[in-house]
């Protein structure tokens, strides 16, 4: 048989298809591509804060992450319950930063990097300073999969909605209600100059009869609104009765107006009137100026109950339209900004409502958008790009284009596929917006308006069928995906079968499109910080053993005490057909050297179940030729025995047999260090080929009725 040296390099991600390129690899845990085109091994993460602590009764054992029965200093960040919503925020351009999260506790806390080392956790307070301390104020907390709470940036504020609790406006102080659930009660006007009457049924005419000797008289009906210290304004209360007042010859009369006042969140009203509304007989005018309220004057405060109204109708304000007013919708469990304008679903399966434009609180009757019917499933979120605001369905995809001037309208994408996590939502540079789907995980490519690039749906999970196969359906709603700039990665943690939380991360490689996985993270929630650290922090699920939020870095060298296991598994390389067979000789890996790290090599032959080799092949990583230093026994001081070196890809070489396994037509090669630190390259692989004659079909060796 004649010996042949096949190379691969180049290599690239996870490919679960049967037949593949030799390139691709069946699995890769733990590793991360990078700019140099090579595979090493990925970072790990620790609490967020390592070296913070508080004295709390009892501390914290930091094993078992129970009460040790003493008092004593721990991590502040220990022995958390389960973070079921992270949220990062920036103010003032990234000069403050927040991080804001919930718990299983019905907690709603914050962390101030700006206070270390004091008060940099603690829970949020309303305007009243009350807490939200999971008693005094509380949020909802379903232990069930669901979509959890969703957030949205508007200007220096955070708007937080979850389909249960009341919506919630943060603005780097206190939380508030954002919006108002409904408006005010009527005013009740009076004239206290002089005689007056209420005449709810007054009946107007087009005859101008009069209506005795009354010749000057004054109509007026009123409404009012309430302003939060946002400005934004609640429905218009339904109108007053008619005051009918009696003035003078020449002077006009005083009207006094009794105004509502609002809740905490008031810290204004806003009254408005009509024109006068009876002519110089006393007759009724026309029934619409009955109808049409102009703005009258704003009670910069929520304690005045009652108006001065002498103002003649030449200085009234601009017309009103009621039905520029709206309350902020009931319900709504889906949130984003788009265009100047606050988008808001989940109240109805199939609504999509948007507020008035620049005015996010405030959402007119009229501005709802129909979005597909209802066997595509209900909204299941949304995300907005800079043409298109993508609404999903789970078995749907719509773009909504337009402007709050011209008007919005919605547009039918597929019929075909639709996203069933809302948190799974990102988009990444030079791909487009990437989401789960019950068929896997998807890309929606192209402009989103007509400039000349199709848009259309790429299937990005094509190559790992079997990894999606894995999932379990019924709890992917609490999926969760971010993107990773530092190290171009979009991370998507899923739960698998048998599991209701994400116990396994999908990391996509979005620069050369390939997949890899990640375990031992239990992300339940996770953000990317939008400034120039760019961390990754996620909130857990493990309230034992990883409670808290905690940060990743390829700096950290464990998983919160679980060690990194770089592992590289060569997909099934066929030599040209199955009537070829060869015996591999020697595997030679080109891999960046770091000291005396072993590097373990092992291979399967024919898509076996077991390895061909009993015990790992096991060489160091180092070149033997130079005098490199080796770490961990390296010589420090003068003089000096080693030296220093960039790291530069070795070979390293491990000589295999396969004779006992017969024939082989496929190889298929693992690479994992004993150690942590790794970086793969490529590979060779020598092997002896040869063709088998004389080939017996299977067909006929083997039947069904074989014994």
């Amino acid at each position: 048989m004649l010996t042949q040296v096949f190379q691969v390099s180049r290599l690239r991600g996870m490919d679960e298809r049967w037949r593949t390129d030799p390139s691709s690899a069946l699995k890769i845990v733990d590793m991360t591509w990078n700019l140099r085109d090579g595979w090493q091994d990925a970072g790990g993460f620790r609490e967020i804060v390592n070296d913070y602590t508080e004295e709390i009764s009892g501390g914290i054992n930091s094993e078992t992450k129970e009460g040790k029965g003493s008092t004593a200093t721990a991590n502040a960040f220990d022995n958390f319950p389960e973070i079921t919503s992270l949220h990062w925020f920036a103010q003032h351009n990234g000069a403050r930063q927040w991080l804001i999260w919930e718990t299983s506790d019905k907690k709603l806390s914050h962390f101030d990097g700006s206070k270390a080392p004091s008060a940099i956790k603690e829970d949020l307070r309303d305007s009243l300073g009350n807490q939200w301390d999971g008693t005094t104020l509380k949020r909802t907390y379903i232990s069930t999969p669901w979509q959890r709470t969703q957030s949205a940036a508007w200007g220096d504020r955070l708007y937080i909605v979850n389909g249960y609790d009341e919506p919630v406006v943060f603005d780097g102080y206190k939380t508030s209600r954002a919006g108002f659930e409904i408006g005010p009660t009527p005013p009740y006007p009076t004239n206290i100059s002089g005689e007056s009457s209420l005449g709810g049924t007054y009946t107007f005419t087009q005859n101008h009869l009069g209506v005795g000797s009354s010749q000057h008289r004054n109509g007026y009906r009123y409404r009012v609104s309430f302003v939060n210290e946002r400005g934004q304004e609640s429905p218009l209360s339904a109108s007053s009765e008619t005051v009918i007042a009696k003035s003078g010859a020449v002077s006009r009369p005083i009207i006094g107006v009794t105004i509502p006042t609002g809740g905490t969140n008031v810290v204004a009203r806003r009254l408005y009137r009509t024109m006068q509304m009876l002519d110089d007989n006393g007759q009724g005018i026309d029934g619409s100026i009955g109808r049409e309220f102009y703005f009258h004057s704003e009670i910069q405060d929520n304690v005045a109950t009652l108006v001065e109204d002498f103002f003649p109708d030449a200085v009234l304000g601009s017309l009103v339209d009621p039905l520029d007013f709206g309350p902020w919708p009931t319900n709504a469990k889906f949130i984003a900004s788009f265009k100047g304008t606050m988008f808001l679903a989940g109240g109805n399966a199939n609504d999509l409502l948007f507020s008035a434009p620049n005015q996010p609180e405030i959402f007119p009757a009229d501005n709802v958008l129909h979005i597909g019917e209802g066997d595509a499933g209900p909204i299941t979120g949304f995300y907005p790009t800079k043409n298109a605001l993508v609404v999903f369905k789970s078995r749907a995809t719509y773009l909504v284009r337009g402007n709050p001037v011209d008007g919005f309208f919605a547009d039918t994408l597929t019929r075909d596929v639709g996203c069933v996590a809302a948190n799974s939502i990102a988009e990444l540079p030079g791909v487009g917006a990437v989401f789960l789907s019950n068929q896997g995980v998807y890309a929606l490519v192209g402009a989103l308006q007509q400039e000349g690039t199709p848009t259309r749906m790429v299937h990005l999970s094509a190559t790992i069928p079997d990894t999606i196969e894995r999932l379990n359906r019924s709890a992917l709603v609490g999926a969760f995906g971010t993107m990773y700039h530092r190290d171009k990665e979009y991370w998507l943690a899923v739960p698998t079968l048998g599991s209701a939380q994400n116990n396994l991360v999908l990391i996509y490689h979005y620069e050369i499109g390939e997949w890899s996985i990640r375990k031992s993270y239990p992300i339940n929630c996770m953000v990317e910080t939008h400034d120039h650290r760019g961390y990754l922090i996620f909130g857990s699920h493990d309230e034992k053993f990883h409670s808290g939020i905690h940060v990743y870095s390829r700096g950290w060298p464990n998983k919160n005490g679980v060690p990194i296991s770089p592992l590289y598994e060569t997909a099934h390389m066929d030599f040209g057909s199955v009537y070829n067979a060869v015996q591999p000789a020697r595997i030679m890996a080109f891999a960046v050297g770091y000291g005396d790290n072993d590097l373990e090599v092992n291979f399967t032959v024919n898509r076996e179940d077991t390895k061909a080799l009993s015990a790992n092949k096991v060489s160091d990583q180092t070149y033997p030729l130079d005098d490199l230093p080796v770490y961990g026994t390296v010589v420090w001081g003068a003089p000096a025995t080693d030296q220093w070196s960039e790291h530069r890809p070795v070979v390293i070489r491990y000589d295999i047999s396969a004779i006992h396994k017969g024939p082989v037509s496929e190889l298929q090669v693992s690479f994992n260090p004993t150690g942590r630190r790794i970086q793969l390259v490529g590979y060779d692989l020598e092997v002896k080929t040869g063709e088998q004659r004389a080939i017996k079909p299977l067909t006929t060796a083997l039947t069904h009725e074989r014994r």
